[in-house]
C-alpha cells in the first residue's frame, strides 16, 4: 500500500511516521522542481581559438606527446 506523494511519486510503503513522510514528499517535491530547470549554458571563453595546441582546452583522456600536448587528430574526433 504504496502512498503517492505531491508530484507523483510513490512512497515507501508501511511509513506511517508523519515527520519522515512529510520529509519524504518535501524531497520529492524539490527534486521535481529542479527537474524543471534547464541545464546551464557553456559559455565559450576562446581558449580553444587562442592556443592552437589546445592548451587552454581541456582534454584529460585524449593522447598527448611527450611533451603533454594532445594529439590534435584526436581533439578533433573527440568534438565531433
Amino acid at each position: 500500500m504504496a502512498r503517492t506523494a505531491r508530484g507523483g511519486a510513490a512512497s515507501l510503503a508501511g511509513v506511517n511516521t508523519r515527520r519522515v513522510i512529510e520529509s519524504f514528499e518535501l524531497r520529492v517535491a524539490e527534486a521535481i522542481q529542479d527537474a524543471k530547470v534547464p541545464a546551464a549554458t557553456n559559455l565559450n571563453e576562446g581558449d580553444e581559438a587562442r592556443y592552437a595546441d589546445k592548451g587552454g582546452t581541456y582534454t584529460k583522456g585524449l593522447p598527448h606527446d611527450k611533451f603533454g600536448r594532445v594529439n590534435l587528430t584526436a581533439y578533433q574526433t573527440f568534438k565531433h
